[in-house]
């Protein structure tokens, strides 16, 4: 089984490049972002994420039963999970 797309409780995603094979590839996941495939690979590159697209990613991370590492967003595990109660607080 590959393991980029193993449930929550199998696997935990530490990378950018993690998180974009569990979403497919490059194209998916820029596709799913509503942004051009450069961006995808730019922010592989860089190793951040814009903050404006961290709610979305985890919401449909959560949707799919996927656990990401906080340092995937640049965060601690503080920051992570005050981050998920507040979208959580609706």
């Amino acid at each position: 089984m590959n393991n980029s797309h193993m449930s929550s409780e199998d696997h935990t995603i530490e990378t950018i490049d993690d998180l974009v094979d569990a979403f497919g590839k490059t194209g998916e996941f820029a596709r799913f972002l509503d942004v051009v495939p450069s961006a995808v690979s730019n922010w592989k590159a860089d190793g951040a994420i814009p903050r404006g697209h961290h709610l979305q990613i985890y919401l449909e991370a959560r949707r799919r039963r996927l656990r990401i590492s906080p340092k995937v967003f640049n965060m601690t595990a503080k920051q992570f999970s005050a981050s998920q109660s507040e979208a959580h607080a609706d």
